[in-house]
């Protein structure tokens, strides 16, 4: 998504939509049985997490506050065992991001948490 080449940046940008639906049903537990959803919340937050909302590239970052939305929203009990690491990265990529989505998310994992 970041490359120099606007075909390649295109072709980028397109696996990036295909694999964000594909990860969002995946983790979606009214599409996915929770074991499932937990298996793939696993392999997907830590990457948005440690790569993607900390990315240099302001593209890279908003697919992932994007899709890291979007989890939170789907993901209901599946999302809890990365609650704690997913809070501390907000907290420390908050004066960075400056983000409306950024805020969205910690409000929805700040009421998901109540409940």
């Amino acid at each position: 998504m970041d490359d120099i080449k606007e075909t390649v940046r295109t072709s980028g940008e397109r696996l990036c939509r295909a694999v964000t639906s594909l990860t969002l049903r995946l983790c979606d537990i009214s599409v996915s049985e929770i074991s499932d959803a937990r298996k793939a919340m696993d392999i997907v937050l830590p990457l948005l997490l440690t790569d993607g909302i900390v990315s240099k590239v302001n593209d890279i970052r908003k697919a992932s506050i994007t899709i890291v939305t979007k989890l939170a929203k789907g993901a209901g009990v599946a999302i809890r065992p990365h609650l704690s690491e997913l809070v501390v990265c907000m907290l420390q990529s908050l004066s960075s991001l400056e983000d409306q989505g950024l805020n969205y998310v910690e409000v929805c994992l700040i009421m998901s948490t109540a409940h």
